[in-house]
């Protein structure tokens, strides 16, 4: 029989000392006050030793969401989440990728459904890796792609952040372009631009090279690299979204016939920048739902300097593209899980060249839904995080002048890494009587904007705690206005 000889001290339990240690890296990540809550935040790293990167992949698969990134630790792996509804996240275990590591590539699930297959770029290689279990957490090592001779041999192919889809009795590979490539190891391939181009193959094993992926560019495009790109259909069109390493995140809608896109549109969807002068919407992954919506998600580099975590993901977005032809882009449905505690301050009335501070809505994880009604003024917005004198906030306006709507920080009072300041601005125009509607999501010092479903930014803005409030602001005019404002849980564990 066990007989109790005294306390026994747990001072110097391994056991208990992990636990204490847990407990105080727990509390010092809930009482960060630049870490956002709701937002998906990669648990661990400190940005330098280990730190996240590209997204990889976004697929659903046995009933749950699976979003994938690189990730740098001890060794380079793939970060990895599961949510069953896009707001909640699991971390998942990382897919170990050696010191050789992996780019950017695509997911697809094979034709008879039993394994998802990840192409990319592996220790300099075409290659893919496969899995089959329930939450894709043991990968095969890579598997070399057999890409064909006629590609090896043509001066504009080389294999850069490939993309993958199947269609009919095939798959298909996509391969980018980017100049300099590192890989490209032939004799006289200088830093010239490649080209984007296709392969398929009914088996995953003999491959047919279909040559260059578009039959054309628009203008003034043929200089932008194509990298970490995802191809779909959207409405009546197929679209191409992809970054370029100077532009960020940006798209062509086009059509898809032949084997061969045919763009007849471009835009950008990054128009923000972090204090670096990157872009911060960056590589955005997506899928189709099993309900049929197109949702994106992307790594947002915001650069909120040193902290005991290492990324911060985008909300998930919803894209469409209704028969007008103008991309649609507003935030999934799920997020209104979060919400509680719903506050409406409405018929408020905001003179020429003042502010008015809301009596009953503010804090930093607030959703808020802005209505402004159209009056002479030509410049009006939103202040958010403001001081108690209505300063040093972000301001999220628009200029009826300039057509755009500009988010942009008033003053970078406690950043002391940088003497430069955020800021994003995108074009956007109201249609004749039409209301500006702001869709604003503040998680800490992130701030997402949608603008009457038809404009999207991002920017941080690194606030004291105190600095909270929100207030309303006309210059030209007087307007009107209607908030509705929600506070929002958190949706990680800590």
């Amino acid at each position: 029989m066990f007989k109790y000889h005294g306390q026994r001290s747990r001072t110097h339990s391994p056991r208990f000392s992990l636990a204490a240690d847990v407990n105080l890296l727990r509390q010092r990540l809930m009482d960060d006050p630049t870490r956002p809550t709701y937002h998906l935040v990669n648990s661990e790293g400190d940005g330098d030793r280990n730190y996240s990167a590209d997204p990889n992949f976004f697929v659903y698969w046995k009933g749950q969401y699976h979003f994938g990134y690189m990730n740098k630790g001890d060794e380079y792996a793939f970060g990895h989440y599961t949510s069953t509804d896009l707001v909640h996240w699991r971390r998942r275990k990382d897919c170990g990728l050696g010191s050789g590591g992996c780019g950017t590539g695509g997911t697809i699930i094979t034709k008879d459904g039993k394994k998802v297959i990840f192409v990319g770029i592996f220790g300099g290689r075409a290659s893919y890796i496969e899995s089959s279990d329930e939450n894709l957490e043991e990968w095969s090592k890579p598997i070399d792609i057999q890409v064909p001779q006629e590609a090896l041999d043509a001066d504009y192919w080389i294999f850069w952040d490939p993309d993958a889809w199947v269609e009919g009795d095939y798959y298909y590979v996509y391969s980018g372009s980017h100049a300099g490539h590192p890989f490209d190891k032939r004799p006289g391939s200088g830093s010239w631009y490649k080209e984007p181009t296709l392969m398929r193959s009914k088996d995953f094993k003999n491959w047919e090279f279909l040559g260059k992926f578009m039959t054309k560019d628009l203008p003034g495009l043929d200089r932008q690299d194509y990298s970490c790109t995802d191809f779909f259909k959207l409405g009546h069109k197929q679209m191409k979204l992809l970054i370029s390493h100077s532009w960020g995140a940006r798209y062509y809608l086009g059509e898809w016939k032949d084997n061969k896109f045919t763009p007849d549109f471009h835009a950008k969807m990054s128009w923000s920048w972090n204090p670096d002068k990157e872009p911060v919407y960056w590589v955005p992954k997506t899928y189709l739902t099993p309900d049929g919506r197109r949702v994106a998600m992307t790594l947002l580099r915001a650069k909120f300097g040193n902290t005991l975590w290492s990324a911060t993901f985008s909300l998930p977005w919803e894209l469409s593209l209704p028969d007008d032809g103008i991309l649609r882009i507003k935030p999934v449905r799920e997020l209104e899980r979060l919400r509680y505690n719903e506050t409406v301050e409405s018929d408020m009335v905001v003179k020429a060249g003042e502010k008015c501070r809301l009596k009953e809505i503010l804090g930093d994880t607030v959703e808020l839904n802005v209505t402004i009604k159209p009056t002479e003024a030509r410049d009006f917005g939103v202040k958010v995080l403001c001081d108690k004198g209505n300063q040093n906030g972000l301001n999220i306006f628009y200029s009826a002048g300039e057509k755009k709507i500009s988010v942009r920080d008033e003053k970078e009072t406690i950043d002391p890494d940088t003497s430069t300041r955020a800021y994003a601005d995108a074009p956007f125009e109201l249609k004749e009587g039409e209301d500006l509607n702001l869709r604003i999501f503040i998680d800490k010092p992130i701030v997402e904007v949608f603008i009457n479903d038809r404009q999207a930014a991002v920017q941080r803005h690194l606030h004291k705690p105190e600095d909270v409030g929100i207030c309303l602001h006309s210059e030209g005019g007087d307007l009107k206005a209607d908030v509705t404002g929600w506070k929002m849980a958190a949706s990680s564990q800590w």
